[in-house]
């Protein structure tokens, strides 16, 4: 079974993000702000430790751990498959019960 963040390495090869590895991080594009969206070549702020999968964007400066980008990229790729047709809404809601997603928009600040 593959370890979180080859599958996190996956998922940017799958949606054509680059990335690297430089001093035990890989490095990326944000995924989360879009922070980078201005960011040319191999300018990019957002290093995830490969050893423990702790993250931190030097942009806009989220952080946060394998799990929670996995759940996030996760979602995304559900939606992307409920836009393509791929899956239908009750397929969509029943794959983000099991990865654990709640819906948060009814919540006060």
């Amino acid at each position: 079974m593959k370890n979180q963040i080859q599958i996190f390495k996956d998922y940017l090869t799958e949606k054509g993000i680059n990335s690297w590895e430089s001093n035990g991080e890989l490095v990326t594009h944000c995924l989360l702000n879009n922070c980078d969206q201005d960011s040319k070549g191999k300018e990019a702020h957002f290093y995830m430790s490969l050893k423990t999968g702790q993250f931190h964007c030097k942009k806009c400066g989220e952080s946060g751990n394998i799990k929670s980008i996995l759940k996030d990229t996760r979602v995304i790729s559900l939606i992307d498959a409920l836009v393509d047709g791929e899956l239908n809404i009750e397929e969509i809601a029943l794959q983000l019960y099991y990865i654990g997603w709640e819906d948060r928009s009814n919540e006060t600040s």
